[in-house]
């Protein structure tokens, strides 16, 4: 941003600066307050002892007073702004902290679900292979007591010479 060099009147420059001093009970509480006030000097100025180029002179004085007031009013925003941010980066570290709590928190929540859930399935997964183990013990017992009764039967329906002969060899499973 270019600077711009003004001179004033010191007796204008002290009164400004007087205006701009927050010490002073009679100091204006806006900007257009002490432009308006600026203006109302410099007209008195001029009506003393100043020609009218003085005078526009002045009046070109204080307008680039103005627009420098108004630049060091949209710094002080700008500052009071990042005054703000400062606070909102110093409340940040506690905000962060809350969450991080939260977040450990639901984590330890999530986890202990989780091994909850695979304590479940591990248990549901060993009833399955025990009913599986027992479902294939069932049928291999029916299966022999099948075996056995069709064995018994055989023997009651064979002849006595056919039970002999199966003591001494074995009984077919073959033979009708």
């Amino acid at each position: 941003m270019a600077r711009i060099t003004i001179t004033i009147p010191d007796e204008v420059d002290r009164w400004i600066e007087q205006c701009l001093d927050e010490s002073d009970p009679a100091a204006p509480d806006t900007r257009d307050e002490v432009a308006r006030r600026s203006l109302k000097r410099a007209r008195r100025l001029g009506d003393v002892d100043a020609s009218p180029e003085e005078l526009v002179g002045v009046y070109r004085v204080f307008d680039d007073l103005d627009a420098g007031i108004e630049e060091v009013v949209d710094t002080y925003r700008r500052v009071e702004q990042a005054d703000g941010d400062v606070e909102d980066v110093v409340e940040a570290p506690e905000e962060l902290e809350q969450v991080r709590a939260e977040r450990d928190r639901r984590v330890d929540r999530l986890e202990t679900e989780r091994e909850r859930l695979k304590r479940e399935k591990r248990q549901i997964l060993e009833e399955r292979e025990e009913k599986r183990e027992l479902a294939t013990f069932a049928e291999t017992q029916k299966s022999v007591l099948e075996r056995r009764e069709e064995r018994e039967r055989r023997k009651e329906r064979a002849g006595i010479l056919t039970r002999a002969k199966w003591a001494l060899v074995g009984m077919d499973d073959g033979q009708a």
